[in-house]
């Protein structure tokens, strides 16, 4: 079930990946589906620990940490550039699946050499993480819509430019610095 909503998304991208739809792909009925999963939200989160999963993970050998962290950023575009659906799915839930898991210890090992503790090594981890997924987005030719999750006016349907005018960011920079 997952790798066929795996190829749907991968063929037409991840709004087409519906129960419905998946439901027909596998020549069941809709309430089907269900019996194995239940929804689409949980089914996304099955779909990118499986991409995990599968994902190649490069050997770390005797490299030095330079080369070691290439590797996993030149992995991981290769992984989001394949599936370009994993940069839509937004749900805390896919940290836990054990294909996640399993690639995030291994890349955790690509800092070994560095002596890192703990905090400072996940920290930068998700830094090289974080930089290959914007990259993914650039690279991508249908970028579809982005959320954008912003604080203040902006994310509240107001335009940046009409919200952060210079008298603004005055009194914003004033009050910041303990004055009015």
């Amino acid at each position: 079930m997952v790798e066929t909503a795996s190829a749907l998304a991968d063929a037409e991208g991840l709004a087409a990946v519906t129960v419905r739809r998946l439901g027909d792909a596998l020549g069941i009925s809709t309430m089907s589906v269900y019996t194995h999963v239940n929804g689409r939200d949980d089914l996304l989160v099955l779909m990118a620990d499986a991409a995990c999963a599968r994902m190649p993970r490069p050997g770390h050998g005797t490299a030095g940490w330079r080369t070691r962290v290439r590797r996993v950023a030149e992995a991981n575009l290769a992984l989001l550039l394949e599936h370009p659906w994993l940069l839509e799915i937004d749900d805390d839930r896919t940290a836990f699946g054990p294909g996640t898991i399993a690639k995030y210890d291994h890349e955790l090992h690509a800092l070994d050499p560095l002596d890192l503790a703990d905090v400072a090594r996940d920290a930068a981890l998700t830094f090289v993480l974080d930089f290959v997924r914007g990259a993914a987005r650039a690279r991508r030719r249908d970028p579809g819509p982005r959320r954008c999750r912003r604080s203040g006016p902006a994310g509240r349907g107001g335009s940046r430019s009409t919200w952060a005018t210079p008298t603004r960011w005055r009194s914003v920079w004033a009050a910041r610095r303990g004055r009015r």
